[in-house]
C-alpha cells in the first residue's frame, strides 16, 4: 500500500532518462520529490517474459501503426533505456540551426556515462563480418558509442533489449537510484489519472495505486512519461489540444544469410553508419532468437524461422516525417 506525505516539493511523473535527471537534480538539493512510474521497478532479469511486460502489452507498451509498423516504448522503472540496445549518438545538427547549444551538456554527459565504443574482444562475429564487408566497399562504417560498462559485460550475452542483469548497460535506474539516495520516493505500479489545476496553476496529482485513488499535492509537477505517455496525460487533464504532434523514426531490418557463422548471440549495433543529409542511419542489429523469428514470420517467411544462427541482419532507420500525432481519444499516428 502506497504511503504518501501531505506535501512534496516537486512531483515528476515517468522514470526514463529524462523524469529521472530532473528528479536527482531536485533531491541533491534537498527538495522532497516524489517520482511516479506507471510499470514495475522490479529487478532486472533479463529475460524475455520481463521483457514483454515491460513492452509488449498493447495499447501500454506496444502501438501498431495504421501501416502496421509496430511502436514500442518500456513501460518500467527506467523507462525505455532499461529495454533499449544502448547505442548512444551526438545531437543531430537541427539543435544547432535551432540555436539550442547542447554541448556543454554533452560534455558532462560523457565525462559521467560509461560512453564509448565497444573493445574489440566484445564485438561479435556477426557484427565482425558486416563491419568488414563495409569497410571493404569503402564506406565510412565504425564503431558506434555504446552506454555500456566493458568490465561488466559478458562475450557472447545478446540480452540488451532484454534488459541487462548484469549491470553492464547503462539506463536511467541508475539516476533513479541516486535520486532515492538523496532522499526522493519512488512509487512504481502507480498510474497518474491526471494533473490537479488550482487558480491556473499545477497543484498535485490524481493517481491511481492498488486499486485505490490519492490525490498528491506538490506546486512543481514534472511530465516525463514520454512521448505518448506525457500527451495522454495532458488530455486527461484538460490541458492539450485535440492532436499533439508527434514522429517515431522507422526501423526496417534488412537480413541476409552465410554459410560460414554460427553465431546470433552478440551485443547489438555495436558499429554502423550514419547518413544525416539524407536520414538514414544503418547498424549491424542481432536479435534475440524470439525477435528474429517474429520478424520473419511478420513477412511470411516462414522458411526462415530456423535460421537465426547464420543469418546477419542490418538496421535502417529512416527519419520520419514531423506530421504524426497523439490524438485525444489515445491513438497515435506517424
Amino acid at each position: 500500500m502506497a504511503s504518501f506525505h501531505p506535501h512534496y516539493d516537486a512531483i515528476v511523473v515517468g522514470s526514463g532518462p529524462g523524469g529521472a535527471s530532473v528528479a536527482r537534480t531536485l533531491a541533491a538539493t534537498g527538495a522532497r520529490v516524489l517520482i511516479l512510474e506507471r510499470g514495475s521497478a522490479a529487478p532486472v532479469a533479463g529475460t524475455l517474459t520481463q521483457m514483454t511486460a515491460m513492452a509488449a502489452i498493447p495499447g501500454k507498451g506496444a502501438f501498431f501503426h495504421r501501416d502496421a509498423s509496430l511502436l514500442v516504448r518500456g513501460v518500467t522503472a527506467g523507462g525505455s533505456s532499461t529495454i533499449n540496445f544502448a547505442t548512444a549518438a551526438s545531437p543531430p545538427a537541427a539543435f544547432a540551426r535551432l540555436g539550442i547549444d547542447l554541448a556543454d551538456d554533452e560534455r558532462a554527459l560523457r565525462a559521467e556515462l560509461p560512453l564509448g565504443p565497444l573493445p574489440d574482444d566484445l564485438i561479435g562475429p556477426m557484427a565482425r563480418r558486416i563491419m568488414t564487408a563495409a569497410q571493404d566497399a569503402g564506406l565510412g562504417w565504425r564503431k558506434l558509442d555504446k552506454m555500456i560498462r566493458p568490465a561488466l559485460c559478458r562475450t557472447g550475452c545478446w540480452r540488451c533489449m532484454y534488459g541487462c542483469p548484469f549491470g553492464a548497460k547503462w539506463t536511467a535506474r541508475d539516476f533513479l537510484d541516486e535520486a532515492c539516495r538523496h532522499g526522493a520516493q519512488l512509487v512504481a505500479d502507480a498510474r497518474v489519472e491526471r494533473v490537479i489545476v488550482e487558480h491556473g496553476r499545477a497543484a498535485g496529482v490524481e493517481v491511481t495505486v492498488g486499486g485505490t485513488v490519492h490525490a498528491v499535492r506538490a506546486p512543481v509537477v514534472v511530465l516525463a512519461a514520454g512521448g505518448i505517455g506525457s500527451p495522454r496525460l495532458l488530455h486527461r487533464s484538460g490541458l492539450a489540444p485535440a492532436a499533439v504532434p508527434f514522429f517515431s523514426d522507422p526501423v526496417v531490418a534488412v537480413m541476409g544469410s552465410v554459410d560460414d557463422l554460427d553465431g546470433g548471440a552478440e551485443v547489438p549495433m555495436a558499429a554502423g553508419l550514419a547518413l544525416p543529409g539524407e536520414g538514414i542511419s544503418f547498424a549491424d542489429l542481432a536479435l534475440p532468437r524470439p525477435m528474429y523469428s517474429a520478424f520473419a514470420a511478420q513477412v511470411g517467411r516462414f522458411d526462415r524461422l530456423h535460421a537465426h544462427a547464420r543469418t546477419l541482419s542490418i538496421m535502417v532507420k529512416i527519419a520520419d516525417e514531423a506530421g504524426g500525432a497523439v490524438a485525444r481519444a489515445g491513438s497515435t499516428r506517424r
